[in-house]
Formats: structure tokens, C-alpha cells, sequence
């Protein structure tokens, strides 16, 4: 049985909170939020531990792996005091505000020996999981350029307004010049008031 810590238990924690009960090898030992009040409506319900201090669930021993869903610019320095504590993440998209936080994340989980993964659940979608594989099948012949498009309802009522402030707006635009396979990922979710649109360009280089 794998104990699980939720770090950001804002109001979009309750659909984590339900994807954690479905799984019968995953319990959620604790929640981090920095609400009291809100924070303490969750021990009752879900009868679990509670901290309004991330540091203080990380010093936990009876957690293995936390899930990271604080704003997107704590991203870096939670995700990397979870790596050195030993705990296992998953961490919410978009992984960091810059490159260099992504990289520091990474190179933290590495040395300290914890799994990390992060939450770009599209992966996982039916027609991502189609276009994959008849893509590997090579029937389309070498591919030079992808570029795919998604929209959703963007403002929803987890959704929290510190997404829209300037504050934290972040664009990450990662881009591997001269891999094997190049790759560039854009993201940006203040494009659109709209939705959340993703760009992804995929080229060979000369």
C-alpha cells in the first residue's frame, strides 16, 4: 500500500482525492492546504492528517509519494524539497515556470532516487493513444512537421484566480535543437481566455 500526501488541496483536490480511492493500492494519508478552516473540513472528511505547511507533510514518515497541485511558479521549490525528503511525485502540469526549474526538478529526483512524473494526462487519451500508434506503424512516411490543438472550457469553478494573475503568468517553450529527433513544446495557458491551447512541433534537423 503505497500513502499519499496532496500538497495544494485547493478545490480540484476532490477529483484527486476520488482518483486516489479507485485505486487499491493507494491511500491518501494527508492533505497540505494553507485555508484552516478549509483544510480542517478536509480531515473530517476524508478523516485524514492535515498541514498547513508542505515542509511539515513531508517530514511525515508514513508518507511514500506526494501529489503536487500548488500554483505552477511553486512548482520548482516544493518538487525538489519532496525529492530530497524521499518522496515520490506526481507533479501537475505545467511542471515548472522555466527551464531551469524544470531541469532542477529532474536532476533532484534523480539524485535523491524518487520516481517523478507529471501530469500531462493527454498522453493517456484515446486519440493521442491512436495517433501514437499509427504513427510508430511508419504508414505515414518520415513525418517533418506536427502541429495539434486542443480547447476546453478553461475557467471552471475549481479553477482558482490566481491563474489570471499577471504575477504568475509563465510561457515555458522547451526546445531541443540538435537531438536525434528534434523536439520543441510550447505552452501557454493565457493564449486564449477561452481555453488552454498546446502547440507541439516535432522536426528533423538537416
Amino acid at each position: 500500500m503505497i500513502s499519499i500526501g496532496i500538497i495544494g488541496a485547493g478545490n480540484f483536490s476532490i477529483k484527486h482525492i476520488e482518483a486516489i480511492g479507485k485505486l487499491p493500492n493507494l491511500q491518501l494519508k494527508a492533505v497540505c492546504r494553507r485555508d484552516p478552516f478549509a483544510l480542517n473540513q478536509l480531515r473530517k472528511t476524508y478523516g485524514v492528517e492535515g498541514y498547513t505547511e508542505y515542509k511539515d507533510l513531508l517530514e511525515d514518515p508514513a508518507i511514500d509519494a506526494v501529489l503536487i497541485a500548488t500554483p505552477h511558479h511553486l512548482h520548482a521549490t516544493i518538487a525538489i524539497a519532496a525529492a530530497s525528503a524521499g518522496k515520490h511525485i506526481l507533479l501537475e502540469k505545467p511542471m515548472a515556470s522555466t527551464w531551469e526549474d524544470c531541469r532542477a526538478i529532474y536532476e533532484a529526483s534523480k539524485k535523491n532516487n524518487v520516481k517523478l512524473m507529471v501530469g500531462q494526462v493527454g498522453q493517456f487519451t484515446p486519440a493521442f493513444l491512436a495517433a501514437r500508434t499509427y504513427l510508430e506503424s511508419g504508414n505515414l512516411g518520415a513525418i517533418h512537421t506536427v502541429k495539434a490543438t486542443s480547447a476546453s472550457f478553461w475557467k471552471h469553478e475549481e479553477r482558482q484566480d490566481w491563474h489570471l494573475q499577471k504575477k504568475n503568468r509563465r510561457r515555458i517553450s522547451l526546445v531541443r535543437s540538435r537531438p536525434p529527433a528534434g523536439f520543441g513544446l510550447c505552452f501557454d495557458p493565457f493564449r486564449s481566455p477561452a481555453g488552454i491551447c498546446h502547440d507541439i512541433q516535432s522536426f528533423s534537423p538537416g
